[in-house]
């Protein structure tokens, strides 16, 4: 879910003149950027997952560097410990730790915490009923916990899914860069079709669909030509050894619905 906050964040960053472009090196904003790749990977590489960042994704290994992120005191740290060992922008590998060098370099070129950047640039405009918070790592170092941990609530969530079905539009004004969206809804990969910048894409029923996958089974998903947003907060996740395709269930419901409903 908070990756594609920050993809979106990304776009304004740009869009505003903070950061050039997707193709702009990362160690522009974090010269700690280590490993043999590090003066080469851009900040597209992060959030397109493509960063060549050594990092493994295990959420069934309590030892494994993904645990580590979630409930160090200094996530920092523990980040930039870990070198771009890979040459980037060359293929799809889902690496949550590229998102928080992004939401990290992001932070050094506004100069402010993202948090804040949120609420002010385009959160509130959006008619949110409470303000937007990322977790922090602890009290005393407050990073921000870019790659997950991003609390709002449904009606909030679905405004941004909104966004982003409308081109970036709402309420007539145009709050956010078109051109960036329709990039960011399309795989930057031909071999990964099931990923943009940011959003996870598939088609249900032969027809586009693009959505955000919280790692306890929340989801924002958004089906532009049936004009349907879903929006899901659980706290459980499918079943492993029975896996079942929650999306596609949560969609045939909604469009039930749908149909059910009579307009008067």
């Amino acid at each position: 879910m908070a990756k594609s906050i920050l993809s979106a964040l990304l776009g304004k960053a740009i869009s505003e003149g903070h950061i050039k472009s997707l193709d702009q090196p990362v160690k522009d904003f974090l010269l700690q950027l280590k490993g043999p790749y590090a003066e080469v990977v851009t900040m597209g590489d992060l959030s397109s997952m493509s960063s060549g960042l050594n990092w493994d994704e295990d959420y069934d290994a309590p030892l494994y560097l993904i645990a580590d992120a979630y409930y160090t005191s200094d996530l920092k740290s523990l980040v930039l410990d870990q070198p771009i060992n890979t040459i980037s922008g060359k293929a799809f590998i889902y690496k949550s730790g590229a998102t928080q060098l992004l939401g990290m370099a992001m932070e050094n070129a506004l100069d402010q915490k993202l948090n804040r950047y949120l609420n002010k640039s385009f959160w509130q405009e959006l008619g949110a009923e409470k303000e937007a918070l990322w977790q922090v790592d602890s009290k005393k170092r407050g990073t921000e916990k870019f790659l997950c941990c991003f609390a709002s609530n449904a009606r909030d969530f679905a405004h941004f899914g909104k966004l982003y079905k409308n081109h970036g539009r709402w309420n007539n004004s145009q709050l956010w860069d078109p051109t960036f969206i329709a990039k960011s809804l399309r795989p930057r990969f031909e071999s990964s079709t099931q990923y943009g910048y940011g959003w996870w894409l598939r088609t249900h029923n032969n027809q586009k669909v693009f959505y955000m996958d919280g790692h306890l089974g929340q989801y924002v998903i958004v089906m532009p030509e049936k004009n349907l947003i879903v929006v899901r907060l659980g706290h459980t996740k499918k079943n492993k050894k029975a896996p079942v395709d929650d999306i596609g269930v949560y969609l045939n419901a909604a469009i039930k619905l749908t149909k059910d409903v009579k307009t008067y």
